[in-house]
């Protein structure tokens, strides 16, 4: 658990993913981007994006440890998601 947390990749990971919502929040909020785009880049998301995410987290070698972290770091995920 301390590995993941204090793994540079991760926190690397999550401070991207904060500065894009926030990044899409202010753009929203400032009428940069209009409801239709929004609906836009959902689709564009959603329908491309996510598989492609998927598709390429499942092609590496499957090792104990790597599992065990990626466990470890769905179960965090899940319990953020929760809260």
């Amino acid at each position: 658990m301390k590995d993941i947390l204090t793994n540079y990749d991760f926190i690397a990971a999550i401070i991207q993913t904060l500065f894009f919502i926030i990044l899409g929040f202010i753009l929203r909020c400032t009428n940069v981007f209009d409801d239709k785009f929004s609906k836009v880049i959902s689709k564009l998301v959603l329908t491309l994006c996510i598989p492609c995410l998927a598709f390429t987290s499942f092609m590496t070698d499957l090792e104990l440890e790597s599992f065990r972290n990626n466990v470890y770091l769905f179960l965090i995920c899940f319990l953020l998601y929760i809260i």
